[in-house]
């Protein structure tokens, strides 16, 4: 399943597709890449945002799933998802 959700959002989720998401001012975005497919996890889960954002950041199955490195070059809150 993991490697299903990376593909996919590899293939259907580009950034440049949702300029309303990324802010001119104010605290950096986060990309559209990252938020959907940890979204979608999150419903396939069960699991609560909080639970969303602690996986992206210590399970390595969700790491893999949203194309990040071992070390999350990504900063999320619970309150973005």
């Amino acid at each position: 399943m993991w490697a299903q959700v990376r593909a996919w959002t590899t293939a259907q989720i580009h950034d440049a597709d949702y300029p309303a998401w990324h802010a001119e001012t104010g605290r950096p975005s986060i990309p559209p890449s990252f938020v959907i497919p940890l979204r979608l996890l999150a419903l396939r889960q069960g699991w609560s945002d909080r639970d969303a954002v602690e996986a992206a950041f210590y399970d390595d199955r969700v790491k893999f799933a949203l194309g990040l490195s071992r070390s999350p070059e990504i900063q999320i809150d619970r309150s973005t998802l």
